[in-house]
């Protein structure tokens, strides 16, 4: 029985049958987006069907839509361990960092083996992005740094701030290795 509205496609995202759930998802990511994303975000939160909001969830956010964060948030503390995933696979392709926190505090109560991998991949997300712009901020704090990284070679007023030990070595021609058995990369 195909679905003919977007309330129907919905309530067939959780069928057994994979050819029917299939149409219903097909049928639901056609549908224009103003429609879609309004129907969506009521089955995620609020149908009586777990596998259903689960479905409904990962359809919404393939939509992109900003409301879909405001139904993200709610869905890590849901009972649902494939809302949880979903939501957690959700933060990790959008950080936020101001979750970090809350994300922390989800390790130490998280059981489900499923669904402890993608918070997982979540937290680094937000350590990576946080890394990062720690790195860039660096670069640009470092005078030269930037043309450093532009040219390949540096002044030796910048070398001999910030690595004397090596510009030691390149003027003497002597390498300090202290016994650590240590060879240059050829």
């Amino acid at each position: 029985m195909p679905a003919t509205t977007l309330a129907g496609a919905i309530d067939q995202l959780g069928t057994i049958d994979f050819g029917i759930r299939t149409k219903a998802s097909r049928f639901v990511r056609r549908a224009p987006a103003a429609q879609a994303v309004p129907a969506l975000v009521q089955a995620a939160t609020k149908h009586k069907d777990g596998y259903v909001r689960f479905r409904a969830l990962v359809l919404l956010a393939g939509f992109g839509d900003p409301q879909v964060r405001a139904v993200m948030l709610p869905a890590i503390d849901d009972q649902n361990d494939r809302l949880r995933e979903v939501a957690y696979a959700y933060f990790e392709r959008n950080p936020d960092p101001s979750l970090a926190p809350k994300l922390i505090a989800k390790l130490e109560t998280e059981q489900s083996e499923f669904v402890r991998p993608s918070l997982i991949h979540a937290l680094a997300a937000v350590v990576i992005i946080c890394v990062w712009i720690v790195h860039v901020y660096a670069a640009i704090w470092v005078r030269g740094t930037i043309r450093a990284m532009v040219k390949g070679s540096v002044t030796g007023g910048w070398a001999w701030r910030h690595h004397r030990k090596w510009l030691r070595e390149l003027v003497t021609g002597k390498r300090d290795d202290k016994g650590t058995g240590a060879k240059p990369a050829e």
